[in-house]
This record gives structure tokens, C-alpha cells and sequence, in this order.
């Protein structure tokens, strides 16, 4: 069986309908292919968009050929089990991606018996035939070489004594198998060999967080604790992360490595001590009610200088002032209150996607947390540097006015907010152990 997989970010839709028409052409049944967000509906192969962990795992033991896009991910893969791959590089002129990383990739890789390139797909077929071709005691023959690649990749992650890093990348995650992909895929897509040091934290998972991360992101550092709590993960990653800046991210958005390169740029500059970007909200999945509340949230005053929620990076002696992080709810707004506007930078290029829950449930669920931790900051004397909540909202109003399009959506905004202010003020702030959270965007990521 021949496996196709293209990742789950972005589609590529050129390799798959290249292969779609080989497999047409030479008569090769036994091709089934991973399409990730893509257009084209193959009619030669056997194909779904997404596949879940085990069943990736199956398809990969089984297959005799890999085709690939040039995937560090997929690469390591193929030389971990002694597969023959065949690697065509996304293109930016193609739209398939932000640059041409890829390219290196391939470049680094390709004296490999068991990688195959067709820098176009052009070449696709004639690499396809090399690979079948090729006689598995080659491939063995490499084994110990190839052994050898990956220890020196694992123990040096991305970023050696020789290559630093330009920043580590911490991301806490409590049972997020179904979107540690999608937040690892995001950065592994356009990120370059040895830039980033990425840490992930699996903190009491009990689902396949860890087995996730171990099998599809090999360079990642994985890190492993039955405590299930956010900032002792937090802390627990910032005793084995080795380089600054240090970026914070939740496991469920999605970010690009050009954007986190954009995110520590003030900092490496000494012009900041933090940094935050510009949050994306994707509500496409939303029920009415939600869609107007975010309609209408975008324009909180609070986004006038970034979001921290969910993404944020710190220099070193920025990091000093947060850390070890304290036991509290919403540990995003204390780390922004913990600067005031002179020491932190709004990044207005890095942008990071969240996606917005599907139902009111989820919706009020996070803004409780999220209120009960402002309660919980507010009791422990950490005052908003951005001025009382009366002159924000007045702020806010001003905004929504001057925009008709958000003014439908409004009452639905009011009501929704002042029913989970007072229920937040009435409920009793909960620690930060407790994982209060949406899981309606989880569900179908």
C-alpha cells in the first residue's frame, strides 16, 4: 500500500492530484491518501481528510511508500521505520505556503537512500518509480547512519550549543489529543530546523496527548506529569526550557512560526519586556448567539494592545518578574498586569487563531473562568493598568457604534455579559487546578 499524507494544516491539493493521476495512469490501486483541508476530491485513490492517531499509525506501518510534502514530521517518520519516501516541497508562489522552507528540507534530506525528492510534479512520477524500485537492504544499510541523524535531532530538539534556538516554545496541555495536532502543525509547517526549542507539558492527561506528540512531533521535547494544573505545568517546562525569549501557548490555537518570530522581535531588540499579538477569532461553527457575542467582543478596548490570552512571550528579565508562576485561575491577564503599557509590545503582525466555542455552554463556561479569575487578580491586589471597567466599556460602546454591522449583535453581547458577570461574581473563584473549559471546539477539531 502506498500512504499519502499531506498533514493537517494546509491543503496540497497539487501533490495529492498528482498522485491521483499516476495512480490513474499506471493502474496502481492500493493507494490511499490523508488530505488534510483540501479542495480536490481524489477518484483513483482511496482518501479521507483527517485520521486519528492509531489509525495514521496503521496506515504508516503497512505502507511499503510514503508520499509526503517535505514535513520535518513525515521525514522523521519514514526514517524512524525504515521507510522509502518520496517528499515534494510546498511552494509559496502556490499559495501553499508563507515560504519556501521546505526546500532546505528536502535539501538537507536528500542524500538519504530512502528520500526521494520531485521538487515539482513534474518529477513526481519518476521519484514514485525510484522509490518502489529501491531494494530494502539499501535502505538498512543506512540504519545506524540514520539512527545516529535523529539522536543528534532529539537530544539537540530544535537548537544546539553550537545553533541556539531563538526562543522556547512552552505549551501546557490537559487532555488535548484532538488539538495538540493542529497546534503543533501550525508552527511545524513553517518553522526552520533548529529555530525553536517547543516543550509541551502533558499535565494528568488521561487520553493520548503524550502519544500525539511522541509520534507525530519528534523534535518536540515531551514533558510528562499526573498533576493536572496549568501553571505547575508552567513551571515544571521552565525548569528544563534553555533559551529566551520564552513563548507561552495554549494548546488549543494555532499560530504560525512566522508570527512567533515576529512575537519575540521587540524583545530581542530590548525595546519590551513582554510582547502579545492579535488574537483572530474563528466562529464559522458558532451558533447565532455566539457569533453575535464575538461580533460585538472583538471590539473591547482590551485588544487595543494585543491579546495575552492564550500567547504571549517574555525576555529574560521579564520572565524574572512572572515567575515561578502562582497559583491562580487566569494566569494570561496576571502576567499582563504584571507590565504596564511602557514594558509591553503589541505585535500587530503575529496573529494566532482561537476557535470560538459551539454552543452558549461552551461560551459561558470560558467567560466564567476568565471572570473568576479577574475576581481572584483583583482580591490579590493586581490592579488593571488599563483603567476602570466603566471607561473601557465606554470605550468599547464608542466602537460598536460607529460600527452598524455590530449593532443587531449588541443586546445579544449585553445580556449574554451580564448574566456571566454575576454569576461569576456570585460563584466562588475556583483554583487553577480546576479545568474549567469549553470542549465544543475540541470536539470537531
Amino acid at each position: 500500500m502506498i500512504f499519502v499524507t499531506v498533514g493537517t494544516q494546509l491543503p496540497f491539493d497539487r501533490l495529492v492530484r498528482t498522485v491521483d493521476k499516476w495512480a490513474f495512469e499506471t493502474q496502481t490501486h492500493d493507494v490511499f491518501a490523508q488530505t488534510g483541508a483540501s479542495n480536490y476530491q481524489p477518484s483513483a485513490i482511496s482518501s479521507l481528510n483527517f485520521l486519528g492517531v492509531d489509525e495514521f499509525e496503521k496506515k504508516v506501518a503497512s505502507a511499503e511508500l510514503l508520499i509526503s510534502h517535505a514535513g520535518m514530521g513525515s521525514i522523521i517518520t519514514a526514517m524512524e521505520m525504515s521507510k522509502p519516501i518520496v517528499v515534494m516541497p510546498r511552494m509559496a508562489k502556490f499559495g501553499e505556503h508563507r515560504n519556501d522552507h521546505q526546500m532546505a528540507t528536502v535539501s538537507k534530506f536528500s542524500k538519504l537512500s530512502n528520500v526521494f525528492v520531485a521538487e515539482s510534479e513534474a518529477h513526481l512520477p519518476e521519484a514514485i518509480d525510484a522509490a518502489l524500485s529501491v531494494n530494502s537492504i539499501t535502505i538498512e544499510s543506512e540504519l545506524a547512519s540514520r539512527k545516529a541523524l535523529i539522536s543528534s535531532m532529539r537530544k539537540n530538539k530544535p537548537g544546539s550549543d553550537s545553533s541556539p534556538a531563538q526562543a522556547t516554545v512552552i505549551i501546557p496541555a490537559h487532555n488535548e489529543a484532538s488539538v495538540i495536532d493542529r497546534c503543533l502543525g501550525s508552527i511545524y509547517n513553517s518553522i526552520k530546523l533548529g529555530e525553536f526549542e517547543v516543550i509541551v507539558v502533558c499535565n494528568g492527561c488521561t487520553d493520548d496527548t503524550a502519544k500525539v506528540v511522541a509520534t507525530r512531533f519528534p523534535l518536540v521535547k515531551l514533558l510528562e506529569t499526573p498533576i493536572a494544573s496549568k501553571v505547575d505545568a508552567l513551571n515544571y517546562a521552565d525548569t528544563e526550557a534553555r533559551y529566551f525569549p520564552r513563548i507561552f501557548l495554549d494548546a488549543d490555537l494555532t499560530v504560525s512560526a512566522d508570527s512567533l518570530r515576529a512575537l519575540i522581535s521587540p524583545l530581542q531588540d530590548n525595546k519590551a519586556l513582554a510582547s502579545c499579538g492579535r488574537m483572530e477569532i474563528d466562529a464559522s461553527r458558532s451558533n447565532v448567539a455566539v457569533k453575535a457575542f464575538y461580533r460585538v467582543w472583538q471590539y473591547n478596548s482590551y485588544f487595543e494592545q494585543g491579546k495575552f490570552g492564550g500567547l504571549f512571550s517574555v525576555s529574560e528579565r521579564g520572565h524574572a518578574r512572572i515567575t515561578p508562576f502562582p497559583d491562580v485561575v487566569n494566569d494570561d491577564e496576571l502576567v499582563r498586569r504584571k507590565f504596564c503599557t511602557s514594558d509591553r509590545a503589541y505585535v500587530e503582525s503575529c496573529s494566532f487563531k482561537m476557535t470560538a466555542p459551539l454552543t452558549l455552554d461552551g461560551l459561558i463556561k470560558i467567560r466564567l473562568r476568565a471572570i473568576r479569575g479577574t475576581v481572584q487578580l483583583e482580591k490579590m491586589g493586581y490592579a488593571n493598568s488599563d483603567g476602570a471597567s466603566l471607561k473601557r466599556l465606554s470605550k468599547m460602546m464608542a466602537r460598536v457604534i460607529r460600527k452598524p454591522s455590530a449593532w443587531l449583535s449588541l443586546p445579544v453581547y449585553l445580556l449574554l455579559s451580564g448574566y456571566i458577570r454575576c454569576k461569576g461574581m456570585l460563584t466562588r473563584p475556583k483554583t487553577s487546578d480546576s479545568w474549567e473549559r469549553d470542549e465544543t471546539s475540541r470536539k470537531y477539531a
